[in-house]
């Protein structure tokens, strides 16, 4: 035998030793004196030696039957213990490969020192830990579930799928994450909700509405999650909020339209300011019931404009003349408006100058921008003419008092500004015709056109009053020859300064005095017109003017008649376009105010 089934052999042997030893301690003091006993009985009755011994022989032998069959008792005993044991450690280990499965959990293999006992404790302690984790997973995933249930169907959403082992980290933190997307979810919606919701509270308090449906009483409920925030229900919500909108909005747009209606029709029928006011206090808004109101007090300001057509009719064409005016219209578009000059009053006819009056009103209000720029331009170039006509004014050199030298800073001030404020106004027209999709017109054209032209003329003007001038001259010079008078061809005097008489009244000239005076002043027009013309002035101006320059310089006086019968052409074709340059802003026969192409308003500038 080696050395540790000797060591084993010889603890067995001290346990049989110690229970032998236990019994002759623990069972020989007790038994010792009944043995005496029957010792001393047999005595007294005379039992022979081998009756004795055959007493103690089965005496032995049942005591050895009782103590065998009570450690075969106790034997079985502790082999029934240890299956039990054995099964119960069985079953503690297919738990625990179960709940380590179920939590994913790996499990760790028992000692192999362990005996059958330890085995089954050590399991079962296994067991106990895992299934405290089970149902703290079970606890916390059911409470998630039940959270994410009623969020679910809060939000009309669908619940997390459970595939599988439910109790996995993994599928309790998707349901976790569903549950905190769901939360964030319903705080969105909420806060849009609780703002659509008292937009609509507002509004239906506005339209005098009260909730009909399901849906708008769920809507304007005081109880907490009555309305339930579904995609659905959102989506109908929004719808809702936008009708009552487009309803409020309609009745403010009605309401506006009416009390503006109202406000002309009080006018023309003379209402007193203060009834006006009271009226529009009390029906302020724009509730149904205040629109009903407007609408009764319009129709009944109708039927009294009807009693006062004419009077009515009156007023409302003098208020689109008015307008007229404003709005720069031509002849032509005026007489476009055929209905003014009727005289057959009807409701019709009164119901069309209403429109038209409407009309021009939004016109005005579009363009009132462009409008106000326009007038401004005007009233520059009426200063400009003002100062042209009063350049040739000879009565302005007798002033004194730096008169002059006022209208030349102003002369200057205009140079400078009317080209920007054209610059401007082409760029604001330009943009109203891209944003409006047509033209800005006045008197009829295209603003940046009448501009054009109106600065053609103007230039057409300048170059006759100077051909003008040059003829009134050579007018001049032909009296004298025929007269006798002497020609004063001197340089302009100082005013107040005295002159000195000629010693012979009367000068002969002849035909070479008479020639280099014509020459002198055809000169001074040719140098004049070979200045660099605007780009808007017409280009068959200078030419012309050039042309008339060379044949001035080469004529004789007998070619005077002929250049004086052009002179008073001249003059007349100066009158005849007097409307383009007139000085005022009187309409609707107006001048023409307009911007030109030129880029500075010095291209224009005549010595």
């Amino acid at each position: 035998m080696d050395e540790l089934s000797c060591l084993s052999m010889g603890a067995e042997k001290e346990d049989h030793i110690s229970f032998i030893k236990w019994l002759s301690r623990e069972i020989y003091p007790k038994i010792a004196p009944k043995l005496d006993q029957l010792k001393e009985l047999g005595q007294d009755l005379g039992e022979s030696s081998e009756d004795r011994e055959a007493e103690d022989v089965q005496m032995k032998e049942g005591v050895e039957h009782i103590l065998l069959c009570v450690l075969d008792r106790r034997l079985r005993q502790k082999v029934h213990q240890r299956k039990e044991i054995l099964a119960e450690a069985e079953s503690f280990g297919l738990r625990l490969i179960e709940l380590g499965r179920a939590l994913e959990i790996p499990n760790i293999e028992p000692d192999e020192s362990f005996k059958v006992i330890q085995l089954r404790d050590h399991l079962k302690s296994r067991v106990a830990d895992l299934e405290a984790i089970r149902n703290e997973r079970t606890a916390k995933l059911d409470e998630f579930r039940r959270r994410e249930k009623r969020l679910a169907e809060f939000l009309g959403e669908t619940p997390t799928e459970m595939a599988g082992n439910a109790l996995t980290h993994e599928t309790i933190g998707a349901v976790e994450k569903n549950v905190e997307r769901l939360r964030i979810e319903k705080m969105k919606r909420s806060e849009a909700f609780a703002a659509m919701r008292e937009k609509i509270l507002v509004l239906m308090n506005r339209l005098e509405h009260s909730a009909e449906s399901r849906l708008e009483r769920d809507i304007v409920s005081d109880e907490e999650d009555a309305f339930f925030l579904t995609e659905v229900n959102m989506k109908a919500a929004e719808a809702f909020l936008d009708k009552l909108e487009r309803e409020d909005g309609r009745n403010e747009s009605e309401a506006r339209k009416l009390r503006d209606g109202l406000r002309f029709l009080w006018d023309v029928l003379h209402v007193e300011s203060g009834e006006q006011e009271s009226f529009l206090q009390a029906h302020g808004g724009h509730r149904p019931s205040t629109v009903r109101s407007l609408r009764d007090e319009l129709k009944r300001c109708k039927d009294l404009k009807m009693k006062n057509a004419r009077e009515y009719l009156e007023k409302v064409r003098h208020e689109i003349e008015r307008l007229w005016d404003r709005c720069y219209y031509s002849s032509s578009q005026r007489k476009a408006f055929r209905a003014f000059s009727s005289d057959d009053i009807t409701e019709d006819l009164v119901d069309i100058h209403d429109a038209e009056l409407q009309r021009l009103k939004n016109v005005l209000d579009e363009g009132e921008e462009l409008f106000a720029k326009f007038e401004k331009r005007a009233e520059l170039w009426t200063k400009m003419q003002q100062l042209e006509v009063k350049s040739g004014d000879p009565k302005r050199l007798m002033n004194r008092g730096g008169q002059l030298l006022r209208e030349e800073r102003e002369r200057k001030r205009l140079q400078a500004l009317i080209p920007k404020l054209e610059t401007d106004l082409e760029a604001n027209v330009l943009k109203w015709e891209k944003e409006k999709g047509r033209h800005f017109l006045v008197y009829g054209k295209q603003i940046m056109e009448f501009i054009k032209d109106q600065w053609e003329v103007y230039q057409q003007e300048k170059e006759n009053q100077k051909m003008a001038r040059h003829v009134a001259k050579a007018k001049l010079l032909e009296d004298e020859m025929v007269n006798g008078s002497r020609v004063n061809t001197s340089k302009r005097r100082i005013v107040g300064t005295p002159t000195r008489e000629p010693k012979n009244k009367v000068a002969k000239l002849t035909p070479l005095t008479c020639n280099s005076v014509l020459s002198r002043q055809a000169s001074s027009a040719a140098k004049t017109s070979n200045k660099k013309p605007p780009i808007g002035a017409s280009k068959t101006t200078g030419r012309r003017l050039r042309a008339v320059s060379r044949r001035s310089q080469h004529q004789v006086p007998r070619k005077l008649e002929s250049t004086q019968a052009a002179g008073t052409s001249i003059l007349h074709s100066v009158a005849g376009n007097s409307t383009l340059l007139g000085t005022g802003l009187n309409r609707p026969t107006s001048q023409l105010l307009v911007t030109s192409n030129v880029s500075t308003y010095s291209q224009f500038t005549l010595s």
